[in-house]
């Protein structure tokens, strides 16, 4: 975070741009995604909790996408490649929707998570529309958090979702 705003990051999290992530970058980066991943790069790798300010950000402001609306053509901020960002990563596919579809655009976030309640908390605070990915804090990564249980929380998750 800079300046009290998350401000989108590239080449490998070192240089700061003039874009902050809010409604208007995500309804316009929506334009050319199909998803996001965005890293809270703050907590990235720390094992310290999550930045739950930044999952309630894009719980409330994932956009909708309409699919036809799309657009053909280069990404958004041409000459940077595709935009590793968000203090952390705004991943971006470039496929345009031939026909009309009505979705939320996926957002999955990544960074801190240590416990096996910060996938709750992220649940809560992203509103049910944002991901996780969970990485170093795995034990099959050398971290403390169970594989297997995070597993069988997620099989939970799609159980209560039908």
């Amino acid at each position: 975070m800079q300046e009290g705003k998350y401000t989108i990051v590239t080449d490998r999290w070192q240089k700061f741009t003039d874009v902050c992530l809010d409604q208007k970058i995500l309804d316009f980066l929506a334009l050319y995604a199909d998803e996001f991943l965005v890293h809270g790069v703050d907590v990235e790798g720390k094992k310290l909790g999550i930045d739950e300010e930044l999952v309630t950000l894009l719980g409330r402001h994932s956009p909708v996408c309409y699919g036809s609306a799309r657009l053909e053509g280069s990404p958004p901020f041409s000459g940077q490649g595709p935009l590793w960002s968000c203090l952390g990563s705004v991943a971006m596919c470039w496929s345009p929707h031939p026909t009309p579809t009505v979705s939320i655009i996926p957002a999955t976030y990544a960074g801190g998570v240590t416990v096996m309640s910060d996938l709750e908390t992220i649940k809560v605070a992203g509103m049910e529309r944002v991901d996780v990915t969970v990485g170093s804090a795995l034990d099959i990564f050398g971290g403390n958090l169970a594989y297997k249980d995070v597993v069988a929380w997620h099989t939970q998750q799609e159980a209560l979702a039908v």
